[in-house]
């Protein structure tokens, strides 16, 4: 609808309200130009005749209710004749949205199978080069995989991937780059310090919304991890212009040759964060933000985006078997190499420079249990269904406060937790769940660390308390107790349902059952599921000793090596 349009209803229903307050005689009303409005709104476009005699009929009435004094009659219709005006124009508008709406998906259509047509040619022909990928999108891509075989979307992937290996190959400079949602998500800082201790690599930290949770959830997630990796000296550049509320392109931050990526959600991306949105001369690496261990296979493994990926960079040997079983292309992109977040565990590292446990000036800091509890985003509702934390969130802290004496406290809640929370009604603002963590901070044996990563925190940690699901998976790594808080919902994959089995486990609101794991499990160090836990960890997570390196050398190699590869190809 116009504001010309609309301006129209609003002169005829401030006519009947000046009417009504006897600031206009009934005579003076425009009968004939209202008619004539109505006329014209009417949506008859193939019987004009009929809306003709329909207007002139509401005028004669109108015109009657003028000539008999009926001024609360006379008002009412006028009223309801300027809302059956804006009917019009809205059903009006309406049809032509959806005309443009199925023209549009006409046009798109037509353009896909151009596109289609495009790829097609250019590969059967052997003429893919570096023009053309720099012109599309893995959208063109996507759409071998839509309307060809799997096969053909495999050889035309596979030709993609060849043209741009040989075009780094001949570059003097590599450019690198690292695509990052949040800081909590943060695995590949040896992979970067390996590149970037080359003179032959530019790299850098791109930082791009994720849109879930509030608006003020995205926006502060998104300062904030570029914050982070701003102060801690990374090459960090922002994907999002805030002024002109718009994602800069690809060619504004550089034209990468790899990106990495950590977080295969790609339709909380938009613009050219959506990896479909990505130009084809880009090689898409996955490396998986956290250990897939719950029941969403197809989240985990048969998202379009694992399909676009060069190269899918997985925790174990289990995780490649299943994306064989999982996905629609199979394990054809997917090498275990170990879980990179990981390899902080096989390095000899120093104690850090400052102690990150709060302990109580009452305690004896010898003999406190150091303890993380960690509560997953998804209570009550929420997707994954794991979270517990609104059912004892209280008598976690009370309890935390109650034993100042014996235990020292980190709560790392999952970076989605506030979000959820809040969407859940648990909490009614983000304000309120601050104020939450707040309660923690001011104890004088806890703290709070929402961000960054937290391998120094499971080293000098005694046990944890959770139901963040990759943390079941990565706290096995300093072979130390931990509890899984349960709920009827929690859903596992195959590699899930195996580590289940292995650890010690309590329903989520059985805060009894918590209290126990503390006192005699954790202070009395009556560990009695060491054993199983390890024997699982040697046959499924000991990557280091199966691949004889850690996971970020494995893959700098493994990238580096299939550059050399083509680049000798290509002098011989």
């Amino acid at each position: 609808m116009t504001d010309e349009q609309n301006q129209m209803i609003m002169t005829i229903k401030k006519i009947a309200a000046m009417i009504e307050q006897e600031q206009l005689s009934m005579g003076d009303c425009p009968v004939s130009d209202i008619t004539e409005a109505l006329h014209y709104a009417l949506n008859y476009r193939d019987n004009a005749p009929l809306s003709e005699d329909i207007s002139l009929q509401y005028g004669d009435l109108i015109k009657y209710m003028i000539a008999n004094g009926q001024k609360a009659e006379c008002c009412y219709m006028l009223d309801m004749m300027a809302d059956w005006i804006r009917y019009e124009y809205e059903k009006d508008s309406y049809n032509d949205k959806k005309y443009s709406d199925i023209s549009k998906q006409l046009e798109d259509a037509k353009e896909d199978n151009r596109l289609f047509d495009n790829i097609v040619q250019r590969y059967k022909s052997h003429s893919m080069d570096d023009a053309f990928l720099g012109e599309h999108t893995y959208h063109t891509l996507a759409l071998v995989k839509e309307k060809g075989s799997i096969e053909l979307f495999k050889e035309i992937s596979s030709c993609v991937y060849d043209t741009n290996l040989r075009r780094i190959a001949r570059q003097n400079k590599k450019k690198i780059a690292f695509f990052v949602k949040d800081s909590a998500e943060w695995s590949c800082e040896e992979v970067y310090k390996l590149y970037a201790a080359r003179p032959d690599c530019e790299v850098v930290v791109t930082v791009a919304p994720f849109f879930v949770g509030t608006q003020q959830t995205i926006l502060d997630t998104y300062n904030n991890t570029i914050a982070y990796f701003a102060e801690r000296g990374f090459n960090t550049i922002g994907l999002y212009d805030q002024y002109q509320d718009s994602i800069k392109s690809w060619k504004e931050v550089g034209s990468p040759d790899i990106v990495f990526h950590l977080n295969p959600y790609y339709t909380a991306f938009i613009g050219s964060s959506s990896i479909l949105n990505f130009p084809l001369s880009i090689l898409n690496v996955y490396i998986p933000y956290g250990m897939m261990i719950y029941g969403n296979v197809s989240g985990q493994f048969n998202q379009l985006s694992h399909a676009l990926y060069w190269k899918i960079f997985c925790e174990t040997a289990c995780h490649k078997e299943m994306a064989e079983k999982y996905s629609d292309i199979g394990d054809f992109n997917v090498i275990s190499s170990g879980f990179v977040r990981m390899d902080s565990f096989y390095r000899d590292e120093p104690e850090p420079e400052h102690d990150i446990w709060k302990i109580s000036p009452d305690a004896d800091k010898q003999n406190v249990k150091r303890i993380i509890y960690a509560p997953h985003w998804s209570i009550r509702d929420g997707a994954a269904g794991f979270g517990n934390f609104d059912k004892t969130y209280m008598q976690m802290y009370n309890y935390a406060k109650d034993t100042a004496v014996a235990t020292s406290w980190i709560l790392r809640p999952h970076p989605m937790l506030r979000a959820g929370s809040v969407a859940q009604g648990l909490f009614q603002s983000e304000q309120e769940y601050d104020e939450y963590l707040d309660m923690w901070n001011r104890l004088p044996n806890a703290k709070v660390i929402e961000s960054g990563t937290y391998c120094d925190i499971f080293k000098s940690s005694d046990a944890m308390i959770l139901d963040s699901i990759s943390f079941l998976g990565e706290y096995l790594y300093v072979h130390k107790p931990m509890l899984f808080l349960t709920r009827e919902r929690n859903t596992f994959n195959d590699f899930g349902r195996e580590l289940a089995k292995i650890l010690y486990k309590a329903d989520g609101g059985d805060f009894n059952a918590i209290k126990h794991f503390v006192e005699n499990i954790v202070i009395q160090n009556n560990d009695y599921m060491l054993k199983e836990r390890e024997a699982f960890f040697e046959k499924y997570l000991d990557y280091y000793k199966i691949n004889g390196m850690p996971a970020s050398e494995y893959i700098y190699e493994y990238i580096d090596d299939a550059i050399n590869k083509v680049h000798e190809e290509r002098t011989t």
